[in-house]
């Protein structure tokens, strides 16, 4: 397993979790399970996504994707994720 922890700024928490609900079928198929999502005390719009993928090529894939990037606009998204 490969763990993954992003960080991004989103335009409105609420908004943003259940868009990302939505899309959980899509991270499962592509190898990606999400451990939690949380916001910040002191900006509930800062998130912190932790995630597991099945190994390493399917995170960096997962990160690079276009498709990925496209849905994290929908969900608001105001910075790109910073993930490691």
């Amino acid at each position: 397993m490969t763990t993954i922890i992003s960080s991004l700024k989103v335009k409105n928490y609420a908004e943003f979790k259940k868009s990302f609900i939505t899309h959980e079928q899509e991270r499962i198929s592509s190898g990606i399970k999400v451990i939690g999502v949380y916001k910040s005390t002191e900006d509930e719009n800062q998130v912190t996504i932790i995630s597991e993928a099945t190994n390493d090529k399917v995170a960096q894939d997962f990160l690079t994707n276009p498709n990925s990037a496209a849905a994290m606009k929908m969900f608001g998204l105001i910075t790109y994720p910073d993930s490691k």
